[in-house]
């Protein structure tokens, strides 16, 4: 938390421990762009320093967000996400309040986004898959292995079998059938469990 004049008057241990900084560094009052020199001594800020200072300071050095969206001046707040040296996703929020100064949050959406592509990448999968019209197992298997999508294709079967048959009457059964690769990777019976949970379903009516 920064106050009207750019001061630092509030951070947290998780803060530190996030861009890896020594909290007896930091230093209660010293303006905001001090937090970012810390950040490049500690190695989780690629940018060129004075560039994006130059970019994010008014002619009268005061923040003023990011200048190509601009809804920090406008609007009071801005959200953006940032990619760390070491292949973390950071999403930023700077939040102005009332009297003057910043709030300015931090969280780690690193595995967020990974899933985010991991999810792109098996619907990409099954759009290409659909292409070419029914698919026997022994061809559609193979091929999800040799991606690495087996897994989370795998799982989505599962949930997506189990909440269909949870509103079939009992007591019809469902069968899904799995692949070795799911047997080696991860543990199958902590899914299996937390899918029948999340679904309702009795495991009396589901057949692996």
């Amino acid at each position: 938390m920064f106050d009207a004049e750019d001061r630092l008057i509030l951070f947290n241990q998780r803060y530190c421990d996030m861009y890896r900084l020594n909290p007896n560094a930091m230093q209660l009052g010293s303006n905001f762009s001090e937090q970012f020199r810390l950040r490049k001594e500690a190695g989780t800020f690629a940018p060129d320093l004075d560039k994006y200072l130059a970019r994010v300071m008014d002619d009268s050095g005061r923040f003023r967000g990011n200048p190509r969206a601009g809804s920090f001046l406008t609007e009071g707040h801005e959200t953006k996400p940032v990619r760390l040296p070491d292949g973390r996703c950071i999403s930023i929020t700077n939040q102005r309040i009332p009297g003057g100064g910043w709030v300015s949050t931090h969280a780690d959406i690193t595995e967020h986004r990974n899933a985010e592509r991991e999810r792109d990448r098996t619907r990409a999968f099954l759009d290409t898959i659909a292409l070419r019209g029914m698919v026997p197992p022994s061809t559609f298997v193979p091929l999800a292995e040799e991606s690495g999508l087996i897994i989370p294709i795998g799982e989505w079967v599962l949930r997506e079998a189990c909440l269909e048959a949870a509103g079939w009457p009992a007591p019809l059964q469902v069968a899904v059938n799995l692949s070795p690769a799911q047997f080696q990777h991860g543990d199958l019976v902590a899914l299996v469990h937390s899918v029948l949970l999340e679904t309702g379903l009795n495991p009396n009516r589901l057949e692996l």
